[in-house]
Formats: C-alpha cells, sequence, structure tokens
C-alpha cells in the first residue's frame, strides 16, 4: 500500500518536473545552445506502442534526446538549441 500512495506519486512527479520546468524555454524560444564533438549517435527501434525519443546523441559526453536521426553528423563538430532539463534537440545549427 505504502508503494501505491508514496512510490507512484514520486515516480510521477520525477517524470513530469523536468517537463514543466522546460515550459518556459518553449514559449519563450529561449533554448540553451551547446557546440561540441558528436561522439555517438544510436537509434532505438520502437514500436507502435512505445513512447519517448528515437535518437540519441553524445555531444562532448552529454547525453541528448532527438527526434531526428543525427547519424550523418557523428564525429564531427555541431551546434545545437535544446531543452535544458529534459536534454531534447530542438534545433541544429
Amino acid at each position: 500500500m505504502l508503494v501505491i500512495f508514496i512510490g507512484i506519486p514520486f515516480f510521477c512527479f520525477y517524470q513530469a518536473v523536468p517537463t514543466w520546468l522546460d515550459l518556459p524555454a518553449v514559449l519563450t524560444g529561449n533554448y540553451a545552445e551547446v557546440t561540441g564533438h558528436l561522439t555517438n549517435s544510436t537509434t532505438v527501434e520502437m514500436s507502435g506502442k512505445s513512447w519517448g525519443y528515437p535518437y540519441y546523441a553524445y555531444i562532448d559526453g552529454e547525453f541528448y534526446n532527438s527526434l531526428v536521426p543525427l547519424d550523418s553528423f557523428e564525429n564531427q563538430i555541431i551546434t545545437v538549441n535544446y531543452l535544458s532539463h529534459t536534454k531534447v534537440i530542438v534545433d541544429m545549427l
């Protein structure tokens, strides 16, 4: 019973807070920017019932999520705009 009343709300809070913290950046278009070496890019096969981000990237050792493939930019210096709390790449410059 303790898991239901404490565990589930804690998990939901843990998942929702970064999204809410990124909301002002989405509304204003004031994204964080990083320039670095794209060391690794991964594609995850997703089924129709899956949710999340199908592409993942490591830029200078930091992990980022992406909705677009970044394979063609691997081992290059790139600049991206991203949401600072969820680490979702929004735009490539």
